[in-house]
């Protein structure tokens, strides 16, 4: 369990279907299905929970004894984005594309290298609605919040989205 974020999940899935979260204190808990995503870059991983649209289940967990809850689960899907920086030219070389998952938690769903041409391909994404943002690394999409590019996209199940996203690379100053 990770009780500094509430939520206490079980990694392992039998074949029939069976679960177990060990350890949980007597109290009122909610149940449902959601994909662990973890996105990695050297030195740092950052996991969160993609809800797959299931309901949302009540569970009284008693001292001394063992809750059992059956979880409805509902058809997983996932699709593709294959896209590209237009007018990235070579400013887009070492970029990364950031995906952010809307509808849900809006927590960053996956982080994409940019190749030199300005193109990018985000494989086995959960179908849905997404922000589409650009970080100047992998790394700093962990760190930082990266820059939007005020795109939203729509990745079907099975399906690849194909779509060109307007980007011109900035630099900030400030003066104090």
């Amino acid at each position: 369990c990770d009780w500094s974020s509430d939520v206490c999940s079980s990694d392992l899935i039998g074949p029939d279907g069976a679960f177990r979260v060990p350890l949980l204190t007597a109290g009122e808990y909610s149940g449902t299905l959601a994909r662990k995503v973890e996105v990695r870059v050297p030195g740092t991983t950052r996991t969160s929970y993609a809800p797959f649209g299931a309901r949302v289940v009540p569970v009284r967990v008693v001292a001394g004894a063992t809750a059992r809850v059956e979880l409805e689960a509902p058809a997983v899907t996932f699709g593709s984005l294959s896209g590209r920086l237009v007018g990235a030219d070579a400013m887009a070389s070492g970029c990364s594309v950031v995906l952010v998952m809307l509808d849900t938690d809006n927590v960053q769903r996956g982080v994409f290298p940019v190749a030199a041409d300005g193109s990018f391909v985000a494989d086995d994404v959960l179908s849905g609605r997404y922000r589409v943002s650009v970080a100047t690394s992998a790394q700093r999409a962990i760190d930082e919040v990266p820059a939007q590019l005020g795109a939203i996209v729509e990745i079907a199940p099975g399906a690849v989205a194909v779509k060109e996203f307007p980007f011109v690379r900035r630099t900030l100053t400030l003066r104090l």
